[in-house]
């Protein structure tokens, strides 16, 4: 929930600060009101800081000084073919994930044991005040060397950055040339001999090739001797040759076989199965017999007769019937003269195939060992050839080894003349020393951003567990809480009055006039939305100032024509009375007890519709009497004389009064201090009052300063400088009381 002090509301946000049920155990911090809370004490503390910091910088200047000295090797990676050109830096680059273990490697090789020990052994190193300094130990110089002696890769490219710290100024270029001195000569030494070692190896291999091709050229004139390879390869092609042709022949006769087979199958089936389906062309040759032409010759004879008959006789005559009868009977002759012709022919081709299958089959039996023979001279033929190809073979492998040999020699020979062969070599001269330490850009804003950081911090932290009510945004942090209002401490007033009580009356035109005048808007606007008549206003303690409170509500009610009447129920501390200047008895004890009546009771003062029930015999009450059916029945009879009805009680943490009012009045304000009241005790305070029959309109928070971080400061100076605007020429100054009381009666 926000509260915005112009308009006198209170909002709720989505996703705000609200628990329910609860309270937040730290403070949400706007961090513009602490930095102009501690704006004086930070920067106190950043004058301070840079003091120390300028301070201690000189100082380790003086007398703790470092220096440091660079250089830079270049790892290549090595030349792998001596043609190729001289390397550039840079040109490499493609590659530089090859030689990233390299570079990992030589950094290790630098901070090695040997180099370091090698390095301390040299004259120009001992002799430097960095070395004098351990007294000839060199235990310590060891291990001070190792722990300033810095190696590493410079990102994006292949240089090994080196660098080296000491105290006196003209040790670190001295120190860091017998570094790379001694590793370099280290890398060349190793790398002379692992050449010559590999040099050796191929000489050993160059040897064996030429030994053995020495052999094998020897089986070759061995193997030329014994066998002609000329006549060999004759010899192999008519083979083939001979072979193919014999493979081809078999081809044909198994065509040829199982054609056969396939017909003698067929005509064993369908003698078998008595089928009669000649060929066209069977059945013509059978029809050009002789026998079936003379059958043919005979059956064209009667069919002439037969047309003589009928033209003469017609078709009924017996002698056309007789010689249909011969008709049909030399047709049928005629068919089965076919038939007999065709079973011969079918026979005899049956014979003719079964005797030609029989034919290849003896003929493909015949070519099976010529085929065997020709095929085991053609693998011996080939097998001779090829054992003088793989001879061959081998001479011209030993050849290739041993020229391959003799180029690695002659690379290795060129690599080693090359100026870029090592792997390793200086890529810039050492630099003169720098001072390393301490370096005043990084030791002052060091100490003065730590010893500001350090106070920001801790104002940031106080800020951040105070619980203290201090804003409505503090207000905004209880659960379910509405803000009715906030009421300036009286020293926020230009006015300059010495309390807020009947500062109402006093200062009418005031600030704090105002802003009860605000507070009075919210209350009735809340209580007469439900009908609402009696008002208890309580607070957590009694620093709250609810007297005060009560006593310009009131005073704020009346001038706005309200009928009002303010009910003193603080039995402990009544203060009613004395604030409207009235005597103390007879009150509201004496009314209930009924020694006197209401009308005898309650005081009249000044201000038209405000009247005052005082307190009464205050060492005579007890808790208990609000309990009783006469305080609720003069509260039904209040509601209905009076507006409005104020009831003043004592702080709701230390005694049971409020508790007990609350079952009878209709509605609750709660006042907090500002400055003074916690978030939790407000909490519980609201929970243990939400249980009764009055209804929590919320909180009205009093005696908020502008000094806590600035609160309302522009809208207070904005409310005054409005109201110097509109009063008269004469008023020449809003901090002089008596010259706004005259506008005021004006």
């Amino acid at each position: 929930m926000t509260f915005d002090p112009l308009t006198n509301t209170t909002h709720s946000e989505p996703g705000g600060n609200d628990v329910a049920g609860g309270y937040h155990r730290f403070t949400p911090v706007d961090p513009l009101r602490v930095f102009r809370l501690y704006a004086g004490t930070i920067m106190i503390t950043s004058v301070l800081s840079l003091l120390l910091g300028l301070g201690l910088w000189y100082g380790l200047r003086q007398y703790a000084p470092r220096y440091t000295s660079e250089a830079q090797l270049i790892v290549t990676g090595g030349v792998t073919d001596p043609y190729q050109p001289v390397q550039q830096v840079g040109s490499w680059r493609s590659g530089m994930d090859m030689i990233d273990s390299v570079i990992r490697n030589q950094i290790v090789r630098i901070g090695s044991n040997e180099v370091i020990s090698n390095v301390l052994r040299r004259d120009d190193v001992r002799s430097t005040a960095w070395f004098g300094s351990f007294g000839g130990n060199s235990l310590k110089a060891t291990e001070d060397f190792m722990e300033n002696l810095k190696a590493d890769k410079i990102r994006g490219s292949t240089l090994i950055s080196l660098s080296f710290t000491a105290g006196n100024e003209a040790d670190p270029p001295v120190i860091l040339d017998a570094i790379i001195s001694v590793y370099l000569e280290k890398m060349s030494s190793e790398s002379l001999g692992e050449t010559e070692g590999v040099r050796q190896s191929i000489v050993r291999q160059r040897d064996r090739a030429d030994q053995d091709l020495r052999q094998v050229e020897e089986q070759l004139k061995q193997f030329k001797i014994q066998n002609d390879l000329s006549a060999l390869e004759s010899r192999n092609h008519e083979a083939t040759i001979a072979y193919k042709m014999l493979a081809e022949q078999k081809v044909q006769l198994e065509v040829t076989l199982e054609q056969a087979r396939a017909s003698y199958e067929g005509l064993i089936e369908s003698q078998k199965s008595g089928a009669t389906n000649y060929s066209p062309q069977q059945l013509a040759e059978a029809e050009a017999d002789p026998a079936v032409a003379i059958r043919d010759q005979r059956l064209r004879a009667l069919r002439e007769q037969r047309e003589v008959y009928l033209d003469n006789y017609g078709d009924q005559h017996r002698a056309v019937q007789q010689i249909d009868l011969q008709i049909q009977a030399a047709e049928q002759e005629k068919q089965r003269q076919i038939e007999r012709i065709l079973r011969q022919r079918q026979e005899l081709t049956f014979e003719e195939t079964k005797r030609v299958a029989s034919s290849l089959e003896s003929q493909l039996q015949a070519i099976h060992p010529r085929i065997e023979s020709s095929r085991a001279r053609l693998r011996d033929l080939s097998q001779k050839i090829e054992e003088y190809r793989r001879i061959e073979a081998r001479a011209k492998e030993f050849v290739q080894r041993r020229a391959k040999a003799e180029e690695m020699l002659n690379a290795m020979r060129l690599q080693s003349d090359r100026p870029d062969s090592t792997q390793v070599r200086r890529y810039s001269a050492t630099a003169a020393s720098k001072l390393s330490f301490p370096k005043g850009v990084v030791i002052v804003p060091g100490v003065v951003f730590a010893m500001v950081g350090l106070v920001t911090g801790f104002a940031f932290l106080k800020e951040t567990l105070d619980q203290r009510i201090k804003s409505p945004a503090d207000v905004a942090l209880l659960p379910d809480c509405e803000l009715l209002g906030v009421i300036p401490d009286a020293t926020e007033d230009p006015t300059n009055p010495k309390s807020i009580e009947g500062i109402v009356r006093i200062r009418p035109t005031g600030l704090i006039s105002e802003t009860f005048r605000q507070v009075r808007s919210a209350l009735l606007t809340a209580m007469e939305q439900h009908g609402h008549k009696t008002l208890m206003l309580v607070g957590s303690q009694a620093k709250c100032g609810i007297s005060a409170v009560v006593q310009n509500l009131a005073l704020s009610m009346a001038y706005d024509g309200k009928k009002v009447l303010v009910l003193d129920a603080n039995f402990r501390r009544p203060s009613q009375h004395t604030l409207f200047d009235i005597t103390i008895e007879p009150g509201l004890i004496d009314v209930l007890d009924e020694s006197v009546t209401f009308e005898e009771a309650a005081a009249k003062v000044e201000v038209a519709g405000l009247e005052i029930l005082p307190v009464g015999r205050p060492r005579d009450a007890a808790s208990e009497v609000f309990e009783s059916s006469a305080f609720s029945q003069l509260l039904q009879d209040v509601r209905s004389r009076y507006d409005v009805v104020i009831i003043d009680v004592p702080p709701a943490l230390l005694t049971s009064d409020c508790a007990l009012m609350a079952k009878h009045v209709d509605t609750i304000a709660v006042v907090v201090r500002a400055m003074e009241d916690k978030r939790g005790m407000v909490g519980r305070m609201l929970r243990q009052l939400g249980g009764h029959r009055a209804e929590v309109l919320g909180v009205i928070l009093n005696g908020v300063r502008t000094s806590a971080g600035g609160y309302f400061r522009k809208s207070y100076q904005e409310f005054y400088r409005y109201h110097q605007a509109g009063t008269p020429s004469r008023v020449t100054s809003i901090a002089d009381p008596d010259l706004i009381d005259a506008a005021a009666e004006k």
